[in-house]
């Protein structure tokens, strides 16, 4: 490349990771990573670099690197970033994440069911929890109304996907899901 600019390596990322070649964009991210500090200000990589990384990680089920590519992004600012978050969420589902939809009683189609079931509380609380706390510390979410299977399953998926403990109160009861386990075991 004759120019090599934010925009350039995050097409090329980009390209790679959706693309047939997610292990080498993977590779290309640690290069820019690695001559980060001697980029100028203006072409340091941003929230796209870090989702274009994470879709590479997700393709490649390679869980610990996204969680190394999550490090970097909080030392760039960005870790709060939707489009981050959300990417993050994809590497998630590659642990065997199937959306439990028979529960959303909306009258709307199963793609649309997925969707809204990424704007339940709980998983909303998770991931800004995972976003803004040391890695290891237990995450506490209260809430008032009971878990629906979906986010119960997804809780225990966090929590074994990135060595947490969760402890959500729903109405009924606490639950603490460790090592991918719930302490309900599963009948609640």
């Amino acid at each position: 490349m004759s120019v090599r600019d934010v925009a350039t390596w995050n097409a090329l990322l980009a390209g790679l990771a959706q693309g047939t070649e997610p292990s080498l964009a993977l590779a290309l991210f640690h290069r820019l990573v690695g001559s980060f500090r001697e980029l100028p200000p203006r072409e340091e990589p941003n929230e796209l670099t870090i989702v274009a990384a994470l879709s590479a990680c997700a393709q490649l089920g390679a869980l610990q690197d996204g969680m190394s590519v999550h490090e970097f992004a909080r030392t760039l600012g960005v870790e709060h970033n939707v489009r981050v978050c959300n990417a993050l969420i994809d590497i998630i589902s590659e642990l065997g994440y199937e959306p439990e939809t028979e529960n959303v009683l909306h009258d709307i189609g199963e793609e649309e069911k997925q969707y809204a079931l990424g704007y339940h509380s709980e998983k909303l609380a998770i991931a800004f929890g995972l976003i803004s706390t040391p890695p290891g510390e237990t995450l506490r979410v209260i809430k008032n109304i009971r878990i629906c299977g979906d986010c119960h399953v997804v809780a225990k998926l966090i929590s074994k996907a990135y060595g947490r403990v969760i402890i959500i109160r729903d109405r009924a009861r606490f639950h603490q899901f460790e090592n991918g386990e719930c302490s309900c075991r599963d009948y609640w």
